[in-house]
């Protein structure tokens, strides 16, 4: 039996609210106030009371806000970053684009997170911040432990939580450990926008206040500009959208985890399949390792049976040519994390007779 799956369905996602995202659609249409309308503060206020942090700065996507937050911390010019190389690029190549070094760490093959113990490894007199990516919706295991380490050098601590907005663990969540935390709101993510739109969190009112400054081309008040900035703002529409979808990313969140729970039991007996970790964790990805250098060949027989999946990432950073010219190093997780991931469908909405299909077809061809 053929039946198509799709990775991420957007349609169904949004169906259950639709009225209401047309609603806010009409109101800035009629209103006009396209940029930076009352609706954004609005947003930003909700946003940082669901993340329980002081203050809460939109931007246009989460790449500025990571290029932000580097900008906004002042580190020592052409100083090294330490970033999880079994990552999206957008981390490193802020720090690149900024004139710092990017320094690629390894990753634990429990969940594709980064550990205290890695990254201690990457540390010199020259290190002046760590970007920590929490990702796939897990929350890094010990990020606790990093934060106390880190302050203990007077090293810096931004958490890259645009893959985990929302996960939370004995009462804390992700993106509440360093100096600034950054998220995205592309489409895919657990709050997801129309397009691209992104947002940072820190507690520190000076912080902000820079944070803020820099997304409207470093301006002090309207015309007076303090230092070169960006052009990087929310638009009205986006945060009306994501006002709304704010409202319902606990009941997405709940749904993304039934899902899991469903893959769980359904995948359980195969020895050749490692899942991930139930704990810390939201789904944003539901990323199986599949051993034995098989993961290409189910993914072609999956995709042969309709059914979508993602390969999160072909590559660690340290080996993407873009990065050559730094010094080489060999990250012997991360390479093979590279070689077996495989994200499977998990979106809010999936079915459960679409878990049931392309579960039987891992079963049939996966001991």
């Amino acid at each position: 039996m053929y039946k198509k799956v799709s990775f991420f369905d957007i349609g169904i996602v949004h169906g259950k609210i639709i009225t209401e995202l047309k609603k806010g659609i009409e109101n800035v249409l009629i209103n006009g106030d396209f940029i930076q309308g009352e609706a954004v503060q609005l947003f930003e206020d909700n946003l940082k009371l669901y993340q329980n942090s002081n203050f809460c700065v939109s931007c246009a996507n989460g790449s500025d806000a990571l290029t932000i937050a580097i900008r906004s911390l002042e580190l020592i010019p052409q100083s090294e970053i330490i970033v999880p190389s079994f990552n999206y690029i957008s981390s490193a190549e802020s720090i690149a684009l900024l004139g710092f070094k990017p320094v690629f760490c390894d990753v634990s093959l429990k969940d594709g997170n980064t550990r205290l113990n890695f990254i201690q490894e990457k540390i010199t007199k020259d290190t002046s911040c760590v970007i920590v990516t929490h990702l796939f919706g897990r929350m890094v295991e010990d990020i606790e432990e990093i934060k106390l380490f880190l302050e203990s050098k007077n090293i810096k601590l931004i958490e890259d939580n645009a893959q985990s907005f929302g996960t939370q663990h004995e009462g804390k969540s992700s993106g509440n450990f360093g100096q600034i935390s950054t998220t995205s709101f592309f489409p895919t993510k657990n709050l997801g926008a129309l397009g691209d739109g992104g947002a940072l969190f820190t507690t520190d009112e000076k912080l902000a206040t820079k944070i803020k400054s820099l997304c409207q081309h470093g301006q002090s008040k309207k015309y007076f500009y303090d230092e070169l900035g960006y052009n990087s703002r929310l638009d009205t529409l986006q945060a009306i959208f994501l006002d709304e979808k704010l409202k319902h990313i606990d009941d997405h969140l709940s749904e993304r985890k039934s899902n899991a729970e469903l893959y769980f039991e359904l995948l359980k007996e195969l020895k050749s399949i490692s899942l991930p970790p139930r704990t810390m964790h939201s789904f944003n990805q539901f990323s199986i390792r599949v051993r034995n250098g098989k993961r290409d060949h189910l993914k072609e027989i999956l995709a042969k049976e309709g059914v979508q999946t993602m390969i999160y990432y072909p590559l660690g950073l340290h080996q993407q040519k873009v990065f050559e010219k730094l010094q080489q190093t060999t990250l012997a997780n991360t390479e093979q994390y590279c070689q077996e991931v495989l994200s499977l469908p998990i979106y809010p909405g999936l079915k459960t007779d679409d878990i049931h299909y392309l579960c039987k077809i891992i079963l049939e061809n996966c001991e």
